[in-house]
């Protein structure tokens, strides 16, 4: 049984999507990757998708987002355009909160889907959708998190809402 686990984890491992996400140093809230018709392809470095992160927090990708096993890395581009590796954070990792507010690492991961219907009861936006939140050396307060999220909700639908009406074109 050991072995079949072990087996099945370096399988899922060689198999699973293998995605990095650059993100702007000065970002806060969470970042969301959302598979649309009028996303992007990201390059593809040494067989990993490179998700650049726009400074409205929200990459709009033409692919499928898979689940399960996966294989991310995160980055901090700076002002120079080096990028710097950073780390995923669990609730229990102390952070070092000295010094100036900074990105220190990702947590969460969480896949989110939403269908909206139009009057006639047909589907018109199915959104699938990933979120991950950006944890700075600062913590943030519940109503900071709250107001980033609701703002970010309201940036997707925008976007999807131009899609929509450029498709219509």
């Amino acid at each position: 049984m050991s072995i079949s686990i072990f087996l099945h984890v370096q399988i899922g491992k060689l198999m699973a999507q293998k995605r990095d996400y650059i993100i702007p140093e000065d970002y806060i809230g969470r970042i969301a990757v959302v598979e649309s018709e009028c996303g992007l392809t990201p390059e593809k470095k040494d067989g990993r998708l490179q998700f650049v992160i726009p400074s409205n927090g929200v990459y709009l990708f033409d692919g499928e987002l898979k689940s399960g096993i996966l294989d991310e890395k995160y980055y901090v581009r700076k002002q120079s355009g080096e990028r710097v590796e950073i780390k995923a954070i669990y609730r229990d990792t102390e952070i070092d909160t000295s010094g100036e507010k900074r990105i220190v690492g990702v947590s969460g991961g969480s896949f989110s889907n939403r269908t909206s219907y139009n009057k006639e009861g047909e589907v018109s936006i199915r959104l699938r959708s990933l979120h991950k939140n950006i944890v700075l050396n600062k913590p943030y307060r519940d109503k900071e998190l709250w107001q980033l999220s609701e703002a970010q909700v309201k940036i997707i639908d925008s976007l999807l809402v131009s899609c929509k009406s450029s498709k219509e074109d």
